[in-house]
């Protein structure tokens, strides 16, 4: 997704309850972030291709993928993008 801003913020409505949860509240805690927005990895494919190294290189193993659905043309970009990485 090109618009960082608004999958932020789609994140940010699409999670809102999440905050409010002890186990994620004490996940988002340890992370330093107040909410689910604040871990987004969100721009073009450069940028999601250079996030994804950069977890892979801190030694993430597992990752849950969540996306924001802007519109139809993004959200199915996202899928084939995430189909080309793994």
């Amino acid at each position: 997704m090109d618009d960082v801003g608004a999958a932020c913020a789609s994140i940010a409505k699409q999670f809102a309850g999440y905050v409010d949860l002890p186990t994620y509240r004490a996940m988002l805690d340890r992370e330093g972030v107040a909410n689910p927005a604040d871990v987004t990895i969100a721009g073009d494919a450069n940028a999601l291709k250079s996030a994804l190294m950069k977890l892979e290189n801190m030694g993430v193993t597992d990752l849950m993928v969540s996306l924001a659905i802007i519109d139809n043309d993004t959200y199915f970009r996202a899928l084939d993008f995430l189909a080309e990485q793994f």
